[in-house]
């Protein structure tokens, strides 16, 4: 159900499930939380995309038809695998990037919002319909997207069901490029090959650490906390190094 290809230091991990428009049911899930935990593990890795099959849809969030089979008790199970699977992600120690084509609804966008950088095919669509469907977005999405977008355009989409283009959510802010139809896992694997290509892992994890944590520190904690990464910083035998620039 995931599909694991290797570009050098990118590694792209392809939901596979397009005949359920690449829902998430359990081992889907399980699937993808195993190949994140091997690229936090794996030393020579700078970076992970996310992407799924075919253009209808990046991910329609749970497998519903799974779900409605299930007892309340494994709903609820159900949902929390989902939620560690966004918070593994978001806690990559390299860079991630979600390359979405087609709709992103529900826990797809969660999926997206939990990656550093969404890249995305033009025909895309991003929305957060639960609540049209008596139900609550239960894998980030309900603390994510604000912080991605601000709370007024996230109000639109949690309460108000809005779902914006791939051009629209360029234009948020939430979307970082949006390229042709079925180029967007390309695009994505050479982005992150430029953004990674001179960083050292554990400095790459270390940024992404305080870009996080910053939005719940005050202004005196987040100075600590960037002269301690610092000090762990110019410890190391990569300190400082620059590539040689090319004419």
């Amino acid at each position: 159900m995931i599909q694991v290809t290797q570009h050098e230091q990118v590694r792209v991990l392809t939901i596979c499930r397009p005949e359920r428009r690449n829902a998430l049911d359990n081992e889907t899930i399980e699937q993808l939380r195993a190949q994140v935990r091997e690229a936090n593990a794996d030393e020579a890795l700078r970076a992970v995309i996310i992407t799924s099959q075919g253009e209808l849809a990046f991910c329609s969030g749970s497998d519903m038809k799974a779900a409605l089979a299930m007892t309340v008790e494994q709903r609820i199970e159900h949902a929390r695998s989902g939620q560690d699977l966004m918070d593994e992600i978001a806690s990559l120690n390299v860079l991630s990037i979600a390359a979405v084509e087609g709709f992103a609804l529900g826990g797809g966008l969660e999926l997206a919002l939990s990656c550093d950088l969404i890249v995305s095919g033009s025909g895309a669509v991003f929305g957060l319909p639960e609540i049209q469907r008596s139900a609550i977005p239960s894998w980030g999405g309900t603390y994510r997207l604000s912080k991605a977008v601000g709370l007024a355009i996230a109000r639109n989409m949690l309460l108000g069901g809005k779902r914006y283009t791939a051009d629209e959510a360029c234009t948020l802010g939430l979307v970082l490029e949006v390229v042709p139809v079925g180029m967007a896992g390309n695009r994505a694997v050479e982005i992150a090959r430029d953004m990674t290509i001179d960083c050292p892992k554990e400095v790459v994890a270390l940024a992404k650490e305080l870009l996080t944590s910053g939005a719940y520190r005050s202004a005196t904690e987040s100075k600590e906390a960037e002269f301690a990464a610092e000090a762990q910083v110019s410890a190391g035998d990569t300190y400082a190094t620059f590539p040689e620039k090319t004419k």
